[in-house]
């Protein structure tokens, strides 16, 4: 029997993710795409390096062998990110589930005189913002682009899955349809939700497959 609830995933989903919704028909579409740029010079990177996200990794990866990551102390957000970096052999001294967590930690526990941060051009002003406020200089390195793709949806659906902020400026710009609820990825997406959205639900992790369970367990109580 074909469920009643539609909802729509901003991101492309794997197989396995897909398997795991329970009583909904799900629909998903990429809402941004990322193109590496990993041009950044590797020479006058810092001694502390920063990463918010996997792109941010992925695009590093490339010139892994020109960087002496053993020189490096590194510190990133989030779960993944972190096992991409250690996959690679790279020791991270620390991993935090938000931008204002790591920025509070490296003020107050590590206090560096300067910072790289790898990251996109759509990047939060929120980490640097902090760190420059305590007089810590942050050297940014974009090493990827996130590209908006505007998807209008024209099939009804009740809900909407958001893992980043960017997709859903791409979503809102898109003229898509907003008193439905959604769920988020993490706070920092939920914050972006809030400027158009009344209903948010915000994953206790962020990961894709936190952010299934709780629409799961939002629409097994809904008639």
């Amino acid at each position: 029997m074909k469920s009643p609830f539609q909802i729509i995933s901003t991101k492309l989903l794997t197989t396995n993710q897909k398997q795991l919704f329970e009583n909904v028909e799900m629909e998903d579409y990429s809402f941004i795409r990322v193109e590496v740029k990993g041009d950044f010079n590797s020479d006058s990177l810092t001694d502390t390096l920063i990463f918010t996200s996997q792109n941010a990794v992925k695009a590093v990866l490339q010139k892994k062998e020109e960087i002496h990551f053993e020189t490096k102390n590194v510190f990133c957000v989030g779960e993944k990110t972190r096992a991409l970096l250690q996959k690679q052999n790279i020791e991270v001294k620390a991993m935090f589930f938000g931008a204002k967590e790591l920025a509070d930690y490296l003020v107050e526990e590590v206090k560096p005189t300067e910072v790289t941060f790898f990251c996109g051009n759509l990047r939060r002003q929120e980490l640097p913002k902090i760190l420059e406020e305590n007089e810590i200089e942050v050297n940014e390195e974009i090493v990827y682009e996130t590209i908006l793709e505007k998807i209008k949806l024209n099939t009804a659906f009740d809900a909407v899955l958001f893992f980043s902020p960017s997709a859903i400026k791409s979503y809102i710009l898109a003229e898509n349809k907003i008193n439905i609820p959604v769920f988020c990825i993490g706070n920092t997406t939920a914050v972006a939700a809030t400027f158009y959205f009344d209903e948010i639900y915000v994953a206790q992790k962020p990961t894709v497959e936190e952010v299934i369970k709780l629409t799961n367990a939002h629409f097994s109580h809904v008639k």
